[in-house]
């Protein structure tokens, strides 16, 4: 992770969830209404760059449990395998697209074993001080070890500062495979002053004002931009790249956007007076994308819910970079998201690339929450009700033979019960190409349901036949005996082999019906 100067935005978060509207300084506005006058190019990138030396990737990481927004260093630690060695997450330049994929595991850096290493070990072999050196890296990719050599990479973009961070999730609806979901989003972009762009200076002569007491420079804080006002007025807003993946619909009474703008003196130039112009885009709201869900293991499955924003910016001049806000608000997601129905085991932020448009490559972050179904709901109010049902539908095999009348009433009765619950599920599934654990014990439930109504017209056939007399009592003593065992024995197969074809799929309570 390349280490910034801690960002403390915890304000910018309380701002966003207070959705209030504060009234701007008259420097402010005469920044804004400035804009429609001003000769300038909206469109030129005249943003701050940087020079990177590196391997070209960074490493997915994760938020440390005990980080606080008061600690001032870097929080997050980088994400491992179960056998301690780290995963590939972002890739930062063209050159390595063809050689390195999101996700792989890398194994070594020159025969260096990096489970052994440290963080801080592992970051200096990736972000070296030369370029131009060769490495080679052995990787773990889809279960297959991959060798290749890539270079250290000097090259110069743009460091796109970002938040993205989830509040709620308001409804999953498995029927449509969508999910609601309420979040904020932040993007920062720095102007500098010596890159001689219009617009900078003009921030300069209106939201900068000179400080007596203090002898410096300061800016007016102009938060709570109403978001259009600032895009009718041309101000260059970094969001406007920013687009949420698989997007189904945005409630645009739900979203609020606003703009941030601020100047800071430049230390960076020799010019000690020199500003740097910040504005920052926010948007808090609610939105409903497309979301992939496996249901074999119904009803005792686990999901993941994946929320992506891609960056359309362009790849060749921009490095998407998160602040270190992103990994602290994930302790206070886990802390306080909850789901009516299901329990969240994890939650997860990455950075990665997006290949699927076009061919075009461009940044990404991910948010990713693990969850997991509660089944007592199933277990309690369908299952064993099922259950229940064919211990009734199997009692009829201890009527006589000749009560053939009733054992058919109490089997079709049943029969008509379990098609009821199938109703119950099929309002809850979309219908799917696959059967899900629920499907097939309800199939397993019809065809077990209907044997006693068959059974039963057999035995009364038998029994009016005194040849046959003794075929119909072996006929109702192993109904009798292995009829509702057989079934319960066969529903414990089903599940031991649909969790066992898909583990990962299935809850951590049915570990021991997985065959390993």
């Amino acid at each position: 992770m390349r280490y910034l100067k801690f960002t403390f935005i915890l304000s910018m978060f309380v701002l966003l969830f207070s959705n209030q509207s504060n009234s701007m300084d008259n420097r402010c506005y005469e920044f804004i209404d400035g804009l429609k006058n001003l000769d300038y190019d909206k469109t030129t990138k005249n943003v701050e760059t940087s020079i990177f030396t590196d391997l070209g990737f960074e490493f997915l990481y994760d938020s440390t449990p005990d980080a606080s927004f008061l600690d001032t260093n870097f929080n997050a630690k980088i994400r491992r395998n179960e056998n301690n060695y780290p995963i590939i997450g972002i890739l930062t330049f063209t050159e390595v697209l063809d050689k390195l994929k999101n996700n792989d595991v890398l194994i070594s850096i020159n025969d260096i074993d990096l489970s052994k290493l440290k963080d801080e070990e592992i970051e200096d072999l990736i972000y070296p001080s030369d370029p131009g050196n060769n490495y080679d890296l052995v990787l773990v990719r889809e279960g297959q070890k991959v060798k290749t050599q890539i270079q250290s990479y000097e090259y110069t973009k743009e460091y796109r500062l970002f938040e993205f961070a989830l509040n709620s999730i308001n409804e999953i609806n498995l029927k449509n495979s969508t999910v609601k979901f309420s979040g904020f989003l932040s993007s920062e972009r720095e102007y500098s002053e010596y890159l001689k762009w219009p617009i900078t200076k003009h921030a300069r002569n209106t939201i900068t004002y000179f400080d007596e007491e203090d002898g410096e420079n300061k800016s007016t804080n102009c938060s709570s931009i109403p978001y259009d006002y600032a895009k009718e007025n041309r101000l260059p807003i970094s969001g406007e790249t920013f687009a949420f993946k698989d997007l189904i619909s945005e409630d645009s009474d739900k979203v609020y956007e606003d703009v941030t703008v601020n100047t800071y003196l430049d230390e960076s130039t020799d010019a000690k007076e020199d500003v740097l112009l910040s504005i920052t885009y926010n948007a808090e709201g609610e939105w409903e994308i497309k979301n992939k869900f496996n249901l074999v293991s119904f009803p005792f499955d686990k999901q993941k819910i994946i929320i992506s924003m891609v960056d359309l910016d362009d790849f060749e001049s921009t490095v998407l970079g998160a602040f270190d806000t992103n990994y602290l608000l994930l302790n206070h997601t886990k802390e306080n998201l909850e789901i009516p129905g299901w329990n969240v085991t994890d939650i997860k932020f990455n950075t990665g690339n997006n290949f699927d448009l076009n061919g075009l490559v461009f940044s990404e972050a991910s948010i990713i929450v693990d969850i997991e179904r509660q089944s007592f709901y199933y277990i309690f109010k369908i299952i064993l009700p099922i259950v229940l049902i064919l211990i009734i539908c199997w009692s009829s095999v201890w009527l006589n033979p000749r009560e053939v009348e009733s054992k058919l009433t109490i089997t079709i009765v049943c029969l008509l019960s379990l098609i009821a619950y199938n109703f119950v599920i099929d309002n809850e599934l979309p219908k799917l190409e696959y059967l899900t654990i629920m499907d097939w014990i309800i199939l397993a439930s019809y065809l077990f349901a209907a044997a006693p109504n068959i059974l039963a017209i057999i035995s009364f056939q038998l029994s009016e036949k005194i040849k046959y007399k003794k075929l119909s009592q072996k006929v109702d003593f192993f109904s009798k005996r292995f009829g509702i065992t057989s079934y319960i024995f066969l529903i414990l197969i089903i599940i031991i082999i649909n969790v066992s074809s898909v583990p990962g799929n299935t809850i951590n309570a049915l570990s021991w019906a997985m065959m390993r």
